[in-house]
């Protein structure tokens, strides 16, 4: 506690619209479903709430369908119209067609560039104003300056470069005769009043939109986390805030020794957010970690956009998080952002193998995490059978033996149900004649010691977003600095905080130091082997910020290894 006191510091008329029909009313439109969206993408891409969207339509469920057509509720205040890039079109007839600027909308969708400036690409443009509508474009002059050759006439250039006298004469008021110039004498030969600009192509007005790159000799870092320092002795909730700052301490230490300098500046979230924002330092750091109270995101993202300042959301897993808010990186994403990724690596690990889903029929049932995969595999024509654990005894009858593993997933994910079903199958000895491997959640990492025995015996394998190798040559490293540095063990928590402090610290630290304000563009150079969370983020519209994409599936051979592939 008293190394961490040291380091903290107090102190639309809408052209065209996502695939929206004709039929609209004053307080909806209608979006045609795309293959691979879910209610949350969709909800994400328009800020709009997935409760709200079903309220709108009673009849659809979690999985909507490719071609299905939804409502989508609109909002009172347009500040903003959605728009999807047609065949042919540029970013200059763009700002053409809505006269906002290419760097107003360019702005308004970091995420756009002239690679994935594509027909069907979604993207939102600013309502025009006065301050963001385009220059007007600007014919030059002279196209050439023009050598006058003997006995040429006005006329005879005029009819030279196809534009008219008084064009000629307009644009050099020294000549004072249409029959007497010298030879010898340049002329400005303007542009035919018929002339159209050439339309400057996508890769030239993006260039001239990207700011300069600017790099940090020292990288600014404020966390703003509820460490309640006024507590006599910390909470365990405290103490994992408190942890996750220390893990960040570690890596500003261990980036010291490649040359990044760094200034941290801590805040208790107990304080009121207003008064740690007015603190005259904040407008100036690089990088925000926090906050960890949900109600207090929206002022710190919107202070993280005005300020241009990256906001790294470390624990909440809520939805709409990222919506409009071009600066936040949610690394804990939403469940059904998850669920959607196991499914898609599921299938493709898994299509050909036997499917078996047994109903466990307990109170810790994931039903919303079976019902996505069962519409997930029919979705692909990928066949499954399910049982009851009831009739369990009947699960042979289910089984295969032409080659393919048969994949078990039972229905809930608690150590319980995970006992007894790994019990059950002990004891029946007909299951030694076929490969069996089981499949299933986060929760299992939390009990493996315990069930060494039985998570190996099936070759079982969990998804997760986070997971560290114990006996492991990185993670022994970190557990001894974290004992140095702090004179105490790491509490045991399901991630390790101070792990999840480190991981996050040093990439994007690391990242900023790099890359500079250029971070977000360059995010896949950066190289970093995580220790328990793997950081990859991508933005699920042009509009919005970042979530972290990464999962993992953890496999413990039946062999007593241990793998883990991240996604």
């Amino acid at each position: 506690m008293h190394i961490f006191k040291r380091f903290l510091v107090f102190c639309l008329v809408a052209i065209i619209s996502l695939r929206i029909s004709a039929q609209t009313s004053d307080n909806f439109f209608t979006h045609e479903v795309k293959a691979g969206e879910t209610l949350y993408s969709i909800s994400t891409m328009y800020g709009v709430p997935v409760e709200r969207i079903k309220e709108l339509n009673p009849s659809i469920s979690e999985s909507i369908m490719a071609g299905q057509s939804i409502k989508i509720p609109r909002k009172n205040k347009v500040s903003a119209v959605r728009h999807i890039i047609q065949p042919g079109e540029t970013l200059y007839r763009l700002t053409k067609t809505y006269n906002v600027s290419a760097q107003a909308i360019c702005d308004a969708n970091p995420g756009l560039n002239a690679d994935n400036f594509k027909s069907g690409t979604a993207i939102i443009i600013p309502v025009s104003t006065p301050e963001n509508s385009p220059a007007k474009d600007k014919v030059p002059e002279c196209r050439q300056m023009y050598l006058v050759e003997k006995k040429e006439t006005v006329y005879s250039i005029s009819k030279k470069f196809g534009i008219t006298e008084e064009e000629l004469l307009a644009a050099n008021p020294k000549i004072t005769s249409k029959k007497k110039i010298k030879k010898g004498e340049y002329v400005c030969i303007p542009y035919s009043k018929d002339y159209v600009k050439p339309e400057p192509e996508n890769k030239v007005l993006f260039n001239k939109t990207e700011p300069k790159t600017e790099k940090y000799p020292t990288i600014k870092v404020a966390v703003i986390l509820p460490f309640n320092l006024s507590e006599s002795k910390p909470s365990a909730e405290s103490m994992k805030m408190i942890e996750f700052y220390e893990g960040l301490l570690l890596a500003v230490d261990s980036l010291k020794s490649q040359g990044v300098s760094t200034d941290v500046y801590a805040y208790d979230e107990a304080r009121h957010i207003d008064d740690i924002l007015a603190h005259p330092m904040m407008k100036y750091v690089n990088v925000i970690f926090g906050p960890a109270k949900p109600d207090n995101i929206n002022a710190l993202a919107d202070f993280a956009d005005r300020n241009n300042i990256q906001l790294v959301i470390p624990f909440t897993s809520k939805e709409g998080v990222v919506n409009n808010k071009q600066n936040v990186y949610q690394i804990n994403p939403p469940q059904t952002f998850v669920y959607e990724k196991v499914y898609e690596q599921f299938i493709a690990d898994h299509s050909d193998d036997n499917i078996v889903m047994i109903g466990m029929n307990s109170k810790n049932d994931n039903e919303e995490f079976i019902i996505g995969l069962k519409k997930a595999l029919e979705a692909k024509n990928v066949k499954y059978s399910r049982i009851s654990f009831i009739d369990f005894d009947n699960l042979p009858s289910l089984l295969k033996r032409d080659g393919r593993r048969n994949i078990i997933i039972p229905s809930a994910g608690d150590q319980h149900t995970f006992e007894m079903l790994n019990y059950k199958m002990a004891t029946m000895d007909t299951l030694r004649n076929y490969t069996i491997n089981m499949f299933g959640y986060p929760e299992w990492q939390t009990f493996s010691a315990r069930n060494t025995k039985n998570i190996h015996r099936y070759g079982s394998t969990f998804f997760t977003t986070f997971y560290n190798l114990q006996q492991n040559h990185a993670t022994d490293a970190f557990n001894r600095k974290f004992k140095n540095a702090f004179k105490r063990d790491q509490i045991k928590s399901y991630p390790r905080y101070a792990m999840l402090g480190f991981d996050a610290g040093y990439y994007f630290i690391k990242g900023i130091h790099l890359y500079g304000n250029k971070f977000a563009d360059n995010q896949d150079k950066i190289t970093y082997q995580s220790l328990q969370n793997p950081l990859k983020f991508v933005r699920p519209n042009n509009w919005s910020g970042f979530l972290n994409t990464s999962i993992m599936f953890v496999n413990y051979k039946e062999n007593q290894t241990i793998s883990k592939r991240v996604f």
